[in-house]
């Protein structure tokens, strides 16, 4: 059955008349260098899906910050975590003089952590059967604790790790992850704009999808917490009361943000909670109140499909949902590489 996709289009427009708007006003100022500041106002007006983005842009330079009461799992004592560990049947437990030392009674959990990472530091690396035997315990605890309790055992040991001769634990990053320029970025939001407005009856509600999570993960980007693609692809308009409260109220606008270190609630815009709410509100049952219906896989075939529209994306390397979830810098022409 087709969807109607009034609603989500007539938030795209609206945005799409701002920012001509802001195009004509400029064009009455003679300013110094305007053409490259407008193109730079016009970006940032896509990213943050409203033109009058400096409050929002305010918020991410103060920084967000996690209460205590959130990240509980740091503060308890590591040693259970530790026993708990050692009890599993792992290989790297049959060379008992590899296994790393066992935290005292009154450690916590991050204090062991942050010890085993200035030990390796000190040593300037380690042998490969003490680093095995790190690498397993960060594996058992990832798997143990809460997504919303990973936060700060991301920051000390990731996921996935690599530790250098000098003893410098670094997170493998694969290629599409570092992020691209504000224009690259605009650009592909503006070309699934267009998708949505103007594309193939069949391909318009998908792209309507993918264009939700790409404003999802740019919205966690601009929290800076570590996440995953998972967490944000769960996003649940259901845990952003408050933001669907102040909307009605027409006041602060807030996203609840799913992250490793539990959920942050983001200022955005007005206009970018009415296009969830209006996508929602096509995808809802009883069960859910999913913004994205569509499976990460499914979203990644759209996605590429879309982007291979936009000329000259080749030069930037591999770009994929991956890279909206680190928010682009101001670099023109340029993406740092993660080596």
């Amino acid at each position: 059955m087709k969807k109607d996709l009034k609603q989500v289009q007539d938030v795209l427009l609206k945005l799409q008349h701002q920012v001509e708007e802001k195009k004509r006003i400029w064009s009455q100022f003679d300013i110094h260098n305007s053409q490259d500041k407008l193109r730079q106002e016009i970006a940032y007006s896509y990213l943050y899906f409203d033109t009058d983005f400096a409050d929002l842009m305010a918020c991410d330079q103060e920084g967000y910050r996690v209460s205590e009461e959130v990240e509980w799992a740091k503060n308890q004592k590591a040693l259970p975590f530790y026993d708990e560990w050692i009890q599993l049947e792992l290989d790297i437990h049959d060379r008992p003089r590899y296994i790393i030392t066992a935290p005292n009674e009154t450690e916590t959990l991050q204090e062991y952590l942050v010890g085993l990472s200035e030990k390796i530091y000190a040593q300037k690396g380690c042998t490969s059967n003490f680093g095995n035997s790190v690498r397993s315990l960060v594996w058992y605890l990832h798997e143990t604790l809460e997504e919303g309790q990973a936060g700060f055992l991301e920051g000390v040991f990731p996921k996935k790790m690599d530790i250098s001769d000098e003893g410098i634990i670094m997170r493998k990053i694969r290629p599409q992850v570092p992020p691209v320029d504000i224009f690259v970025a605009a650009t592909i939001v503006e070309e699934f704009m267009k998708v949505v407005l103007h594309g193939r009856s069949d391909s318009q509600f998908a792209a309507a999808e993918v264009l939700a999570f790409l404003f999802i993960c740019l919205t966690s980007g601009r929290v800076r917490f570590p996440t995953t693609q998972q967490l944000l692809h769960s996003f649940d308009m259901s845990n952003s009361e408050n933001a669907i409260k102040s909307l009605e109220n027409s006041s602060k606008v807030l996203l609840s943000v799913p992250t490793l270190c539990g959920i942050i609630e983001v200022p955005v815009s007005q206009m970018l909670l009415e296009y969830l709410l209006a996508l929602t509100k096509m995808n809802s049952d009883a069960l859910s109140d999913r913004s994205i219906k569509r499976s990460l896989k499914a979203m990644r075939v759209v996605f590429n499909g879309v982007i291979s529209h936009v000329p000259g994306l080749w030069r930037y390397g591999e770009i994929s949902l991956m890279t909206f979830m680190t928010f682009p810098h101001f670099h023109s022409n340029c993406r740092f590489s993660p080596n």
